[in-house]
């Protein structure tokens, strides 16, 4: 049985948005154990957090869990794709292409 998509919320990012994210991201680690957290699912919880205010551990249960969205968040912090993602968000400001990036507020 596979699991029917999750509506969309507001704060998601569109597809053209994550054709732009998608190459910020850093590689794959090369090691085993648990499989990834789907990336884009993981941005969709921390754009919901920053546009909403809401909690970590109150964000929909559809989202991943807290625990691994809150890891992302360090992880991407540490290896520096949340400053790509500010400085590919002021490029495209400059530019006038902020609407395609990120989801309205």
């Amino acid at each position: 049985m596979t699991a029917s998509p999750r509506q969309a919320y507001p704060s998601d990012l569109t597809d053209a948005a994550w054709q732009v994210v998608q190459p910020l991201l850093p590689p794959p680690a090369e090691k085993p154990g648990r499989p990834r957290a789907d990336l884009r699912e993981v941005l969709h919880a921390i754009f919901h957090v920053t546009a909403d205010g809401t909690k970590w551990r109150a964000l929909p249960h559809d989202l991943p869990p807290w625990q691994t969205r809150l890891g992302c968040t360090r992880k991407s912090a540490r290896d520096g794709f949340l400053e790509r993602l500010a400085d590919e968000t002021r490029t495209r400001d400059r530019l006038g292409e902020r609407a395609a990036l990120l989801p309205a507020r």
